[in-house]
């Protein structure tokens, strides 16, 4: 699985991000997840695709062929990247915090980006800045309005 993800990453573009990878032997399936700074459309997903299938790279993993699936994550899908938190900047975050010893939840709209962590803004206003390595899981909160 290893030398797949090393194939396929090195057929994107360099700002397209692969997420995740999952294959499922039986139906001889390969989902790619994928994400970019840019919106990830849909042509984007059959570009890649395309590209992936055009390399020929895959053939020897799959002799007997394969189906090949190209997506960007789901709305419910954890950032992990930071390009992912600065794309949904000013936007309310639902987080899973440790400090190594506990772990806390708290929900804050998300007001900076940096390489080192976010700095968010709970609803008393008050701002608090977060290392990524603090973060176990961060999720867009969905606002109906």
């Amino acid at each position: 699985m290893e030398k797949i993800l090393e194939i396929i990453k090195n057929l994107l573009d360099e700002d397209v991000f692969l997420l995740d990878l999952k294959e499922d032997v039986n139906s001889q399936t390969l989902k790619i997840f994928v994400d970019s700074a840019r919106p990830v459309t849909s042509d984007m997903t059959t570009n890649i695709a395309k590209t992936i299938r055009k390399s020929g790279l895959l053939e020897t993993f799959y002799p007997q062929g394969y189906r090949l699936e190209v997506s960007s994550p789901g709305v419910g899908t954890p950032l992990t990247h930071p390009f992912q938190f600065r794309k949904n900047k000013g936007r309310t975050l639902s987080l899973t915090l440790s400090n190594g010893a506990e772990s806390r939840s708290i929900k804050a709209t998300l007001m900076d980006v940096t390489d080192q962590g976010i700095l968010v803004s709970d609803k008393t206003g008050k701002d608090q800045f977060i290392a990524y390595d603090e973060i176990i899981n961060a999720r867009v909160v969905l606002e109906f309005k």
